[in-house]
């Protein structure tokens, strides 16, 4: 089979490709009722609505009734755990079938550093496009920030006992490899936290827990 495409074609749907990952960015925000303006990316819109209707409505009952019909989530189960395996809207999951369709049948390259993704991501964060990267989740945002600070032996880390695996992670390896000092401050639980009861810390870097 004789590809007739030319370069510009190629060119052209590698465009669409990364303009979907702001579809799929744009459309998680909006979900939650943000009021941030859908690309015009398309995609097959469920029959019961999309995230697009619920921007700039009331959060009334009705409205969270609207919002779970988003979600392809159980109804039988209450569900929770919205940082390590958040479910997505529907037609966030339209938009990722969409592309990686697109990309298996015209091979379109995954690598690209995403300069208009991370223009559009920059104007809203009010910073350059160069001060936005992208990884691929928060703990390996956290993996590559530590491995790329310049820390040595003289060097502290200081957390809390709260911290996640995802950073504790690296900061073991920096610890292990480089000779950084780690230092883990109890963070107070409860229900009667008062402002004295949480960690101070002193412009020479050394800390004092009050309790």
């Amino acid at each position: 089979m004789t590809d007739h495409r030319t370069p510009e074609d190629l060119a052209q749907r590698s465009q669409l490709s990364r303009r979907g990952l702001l579809g799929m960015v744009a459309a998680g925000a909006a979900a939650v009722g943000t009021g941030v303006t859908l690309p015009t990316t398309a995609y097959a819109a469920p029959s019961q609505g999309t995230s697009a209707d619920l921007a700039g409505r009331a959060a009334t009952k009705d409205y969270w009734d609207d919002v779970r019909k988003l979600f392809t989530l159980d109804k039988k189960s209450t569900f929770m755990n919205v940082g390590t395996v958040g479910s997505p809207p529907m037609e966030v999951l339209d938009v990722y079938d969409e592309q990686n369709r697109e990309v298996a049948k015209f091979a379109i390259s995954a690598y690209s550093s995403f300069d208009d993704v991370r223009e559009h991501a920059a104007q809203d964060f009010g910073c350059d496009m160069d001060e936005i990267a992208l990884s691929h989740n928060t703990s390996d945002g956290m993996a590559k920030v530590v491995a790329g600070l310049n820390l040595g032996a003289t060097d502290e880390i200081i957390t809390t006992t709260h911290e996640h695996p995802g950073g504790l992670g690296p900061m073991g390896i920096a610890r292990d490899r480089h000779g950084v000092t780690i230092t883990e401050l109890p963070v107070p639980v409860g229900d009667d936290q008062e402002a004295e009861d949480y960690v101070e810390l002193s412009a020479t870097g050394s800390h004092r827990v009050r309790r």
